[in-house]
C-alpha cells in the first residue's frame, strides 16, 4: 500500500512537471509565431509604404522641375494618405493655372511693348529722314509712347502683385472714341512712312 502510494505521487509529479515543460514550450512557440508574423508584416507594410512613397517622391522632383501636370495616383493607404494625395493634385493643378496664366499674360506684354518701341523707331526715323517734323504734335506722341512703354513696365509689377494675391482692382470709365484716336495717332507715322494715309471714320453711339 506504501509502495503503491509512492508510485502515484511520483506519477502526479511528473505529469505536471510535463504539463509545465508542454506549458512553456508551447508559450514559447506562440512567442516566435507571433514576433515572426510581426516582422513578416513589418516588412510588408514597410515594403508597401515605400512604393507608395516612390510616386509621391517622383511626383514632387516632377513639379519642382517645373511639370505641373505630374500627380500622385491614388494608392489606398488610408483616408489620411489619400488626403494627402488630393492636397497635392490640387497645388499641382493651381501652380499649372498660375504658370500659364503668367506665360499667357508676359505673351501678351510683350506684344503690347512692341508696338510702343515700333512707333517710336518709326516716327525717328521719318524725323531722320525728313519725312516727318519734330513738331509739338510728333514729340506729344512720343512722349505718350514714352508714358505707355512706363505703364506696360507697371503692368509688370501688376503681374507680380496678382500672383501674390494681392491685387486690388479699381474700375473706371474709357471713353472708346478716344481709345481708337489715340490708335490711329499711334499708327499713322507708320503708314506716312509707305505713303498711305490712315483716315478712321467712328459713328457716334444712338
Amino acid at each position: 500500500m506504501m509502495r503503491m502510494g509512492g508510485s502515484g505521487a511520483d506519477s502526479t509529479a511528473h505529469a505536471e512537471e510535463a504539463f509545465r515543460t508542454a506549458s512553456m514550450l508551447s508559450l514559447a512557440v506562440a512567442l516566435i509565431a507571433a514576433l515572426a508574423a510581426s516582422v513578416g508584416v513589418s516588412l510588408f507594410l514597410s515594403r508597401r509604404i515605400t512604393r507608395s512613397l516612390a510616386p509621391v517622391t517622383e511626383a514632387a522632383g516632377r513639379v519642382a522641375d517645373g511639370d505641373y501636370t505630374a500627380r500622385i495616383p491614388a494608392v489606398g493607404l488610408g483616408s489620411e494618405f489619400d488626403d494627402l494625395t488630393s492636397a497635392f493634385n490640387s497645388m499641382a493643378t493651381d501652380l499649372g493655372r498660375i504658370e500659364a496664366t503668367r506665360t499667357r499674360m508676359l505673351g501678351d506684354l510683350a506684344h503690347e511693348m512692341r508696338t510702343p518701341i515700333t512707333t517710336i523707331g518709326a516716327y525717328l526715323e521719318a524725323i531722320a529722314d525728313g519725312v516727318q517734323e519734330a513738331d509739338p504734335a510728333t514729340l506729344t506722341m512720343l512722349g505718350d509712347q514714352v508714358t505707355r512703354l512706363a505703364r506696360l513696365s507697371e503692368d509688370v509689377s501688376i503681374v507680380t502683385t496678382a500672383e501674390e494675391g494681392r491685387l486690388t482692382m479699381h474700375r473706371r470709365r474709357l471713353s472708346v472714341a478716344q481709345v481708337v484716336a489715340d490708335a490711329v495717332a499711334q499708327a499713322t507715322a507708320q503708314y506716312a512712312a509707305q505713303s498711305v494715309t490712315l483716315t478712321v471714320t467712328m459713328t457716334p453711339a444712338a
